[in-house]
C-alpha cells in the first residue's frame, strides 16, 4: 500500500454494489459503482464551504444529524467548526464508517453516534431537535428519491431547531431544492466546481 498511490481496490456494500477505495498523495477516495464520487477530497471541498458560510452567518451547532454519512469525512468537518457539537449520523452502509475508521478518515469520538439505517425509516423515530441537518444521500450520481419525498422533508422539518439550517447537497439537480424552498421558506446556495448546496433555514414561529 503506497501513500503516493494505490490503484482502486473493490469494496463490496451491502446496498451500493461493488466500490472501489483509492489513493494519492495520502488523500482516499470512495468510487460508486458509476464511477460517482461517494467520498473525496472534493467532496470534502464541497463541506468545508458550506460550514464556512454557516460560519459566517453565526450559526451555533450544539447538536447536528448527518443524513449520508459514508467513511464519515464530514463528522471531522463539522467537529472543526463546532467542537462542542454532538454528532448523530445514519447511513444504510454500516461497513463505509468502519472502512472510514480503518483508514484514518474518520477518529472515533463519543460525541458522535451513527445509526445504521435508511434514513426515511430513522429520522421519523429521532428524538430531539437538531440545529444543523446535513442532507448527502445519492444512488450513484442521482439524489436519491427520498430527498424530494413530502413526509421525509416534513420529517426533517419536525426535528429542526428554532434557527437551525438544513444543507441539502443537489449534485447538480436543483429541482430536488424546490419542496425544500417551499416548505421551509428562507435559502441560499453554495456552489463548489459541479455541485450546489441548498441552505434552508428553519420558519420563525408566529
Amino acid at each position: 500500500m503506497s501513500w503516493f498511490h494505490q490503484s482502486p481496490e473493490p469494496f463490496e456494500t451491502k446496498h451500493n454494489g461493488t466500490m472501489k477505495l483509492s489513493r494519492m498523495l495520502g488523500k482516499w477516495t470512495l468510487w460508486g459503482h458509476d464511477g460517482t464520487y461517494q467520498a473525496a477530497p472534493y467532496m470534502d471541498g464541497v463541506w468545508k464551504k458550506t460550514v464556512r458560510l454557516l460560519l459566517r452567518r453565526d450559526l451555533d451547532v450544539r447538536h447536528c444529524l448527518v443524513l449520508g454519512v459514508a467513511l464519515g469525512g464530514t463528522f471531522g468537518i463539522v467537529q472543526k467548526a463546532w467542537p462542542d457539537a454532538d454528532i448523530v449520523g445514519v447511513d444504510w452502509e454500516p461497513a463505509l464508517f468502519e472502512l472510514g475508521k480503518k483508514i484514518g478518515i474518520y477518529r472515533p469520538d463519543t460525541r458522535v453516534n451513527f445509526i445504521e439505517g435508511d434514513a426515511a425509516e430513522v429520522v421519523p423515530a429521532l428524538e430531539g431537535k437538531f440545529d444543523l441537518i446535513i442532507i448527502d444521500l445519492f444512488n450513484g450520481k442521482k439524489v436519491a428519491d427520498v430527498v424530494s419525498d413530502s413526509a421525509f422533508q416534513e420529517a426533517v422539518a419536525a426535528h429542526l431547531a428554532e434557527d437551525g439550517i438544513v444543507a441539502v447537497n443537489c449534485y447538480n439537480q436543483r429541482p430536488v431544492f424546490e419542496g425544500w424552498q417551499k416548505r421551509l421558506g428562507d435559502s441560499s446556495f453554495v456552489r463548489y466546481s459541479a455541485n450546489e448546496v441548498g441552505i434552508f433555514m428553519a420558519p420563525k414561529p408566529a
